[in-house]
């Protein structure tokens, strides 16, 4: 029994393990279930991975062709930014091209109209060159007939001058005359000896040696020749005292002495007899112009009653030595300077400031300003392009008709509004 009992104990114990491995298997049957359900979805879970994976692939060639797109749009961008610039550049071109067009017509129209004058006045000369050769024709006729007319007159004026030599002897007799100056031993010896020797060539010279204090004409000796000039003794306010001697009288509203005139390059003068009187309103270019010597320049401007003046130092042969040749010579004056010849009339652009003796923008299209003495400016700041002037002998865009005085546009960035001046100007040496 006590066997039996045992076998039963032990087989209690083998049916207890037993249970307990039953209960194990079942666990790890449950167990089994749970793992092929995670396994299941493990495998589902990577194949979605997967196809993150290829979608994550894929994602990333797009965001390369992106990345590559936008590096050829930045490239793109910067070509448009350069191209938009060029554009606008353009753009200031055309509107400076388009305001120069603008010009261009009116200096074109003021041409034509020069040239309709022109072509009038070669019709009138024409028909006076065909009334010469009449003329001459006539006066050729007539000197064959006074060819022994003229023998006789020869033979007549020979006696005469014998005569008036031996007269000028006599009463001479305390005068030693220099033969280069007949006009003035007849003069003197006709009036009792009452002329100088030998003239002075400038009214500075006169100053310094007689104390002349008078403003008039005095004779003076030019070249060969002695001619009345005037001479202003007195102080000019803007260039002092101490005789200034005319050299010439100018009208802008007239074109004797435009720019382009060719009475600035030859040595003929003009109405010397306007050139004894000072400060009028007849023009006159004095044999001073081309023989005087100086160290300074007069120049002045009509401005209502009164004539303002400012003075250049610039020591020459002659104003002609600085003119005739065409050659730019600088000045320094200062615009300031140069618009006090018309105080607070006068009207001038801000940049170029191009001053001095044959001055002149140098830009294409519409004729440029330009003046024999002057000062030039223009709103930008080269001198390709001015609009406004103030000088004497001037001339081109925008009134090509104004020879002295001031002329500006105010759309242009002129600094008083529009002028246009045409005044009286005097141009003195010493």
């Amino acid at each position: 029994m006590k066997d039996v009992r045992a076998a039963v104990n032990g087989t209690k114990k083998d049916l207890a393990k037993l249970k307990r491995t039953v209960t194990t298997v079942e666990n790890l049957h449950s167990a089994m279930k749970d793992v092929r359900a995670a396994v299941n979805g493990t495998k589902n879970d990577l194949a979605k991975l997967k196809r993150t994976v290829t979608t994550l692939e894929l994602f990333n060639s797009s965001l390369n062709q992106v990345n590559s797109k936008l590096t050829r749009t930045s490239n793109d961008i910067s070509k448009l930014y350069s191209t938009v610039t060029k554009l606008e550049n353009y753009n200031s071109s055309l509107n400076e091209v388009k305001s120069k067009l603008d010009r261009s017509r009116i200096d074109l129209s003021e041409l034509n109209s020069t040239v309709t004058k022109v072509k009038s006045t070669l019709d009138r000369r024409s028909k006076d060159v065909t009334d010469l050769k009449s003329t001459v024709k006539k006066v050729k006729s007539k000197s064959d007939r006074t060819s022994d007319d003229v023998s006789v007159l020869n033979c007549t004026v020979t006696k005469l001058d014998k005569a008036i030599q031996s007269n000028l002897s006599e009463s001479c007799q305390n005068v030693t005359w220099n033969s280069a100056f007949e006009d003035c031993k007849l003069k003197c010896c006709c009036a009792a000896n009452s002329c100088e020797e030998t003239p002075a060539e400038s009214c500075k010279e006169l100053y310094n040696t007689n104390g002349s204090d008078v403003n008039k004409a005095y004779p003076l000796k030019l070249g060969k020749k002695i001619l009345p000039v005037y001479c202003h003794m007195t102080t000019l306010d803007g260039c002092g005292g101490g005789g200034w001697t005319l050299v010439m009288k100018m009208d802008g509203s007239k074109d004797t002495f435009h720019y382009n005139k060719l009475i600035w390059t030859n040595t003929l003068g003009y109405n010397p007899s306007a050139g004894s009187i000072g400060f009028d309103g007849n023009e006159t270019m004095l044999p001073t112009y081309w023989e005087t010597k100086f160290s300074r320049i007069c120049l002045g401007m009509k401005s209502g009653k009164k004539v303002n003046f400012i003075a250049i130092n610039r020591p020459a042969s002659s104003l002609y030595s600085l003119i005739a040749d065409g050659k730019y010579r600088q000045t320094s004056l200062g615009r300031d300077k140069w618009k006090s010849l018309l105080p607070s009339n006068a009207s001038l652009q801000s940049n170029c400031n191009r001053e001095g003796f044959n001055a002149l923008c140098a830009g294409s299209g519409a004729i440029q300003p330009r003046a024999r003495i002057g000062f030039l400016a223009n709103e930008q700041y080269h001198c390709n392009s001015c609009d406004s002037r103030i000088g004497f002998g001037t001339g081109g865009h925008p009134d090509y008709s104004n020879s002295c005085g001031n002329v500006a546009v105010h759309q242009w960035g002129a600094d008083n509004g529009d002028k246009n001046i045409k005044t009286m100007g005097y141009i003195l040496v010493q």
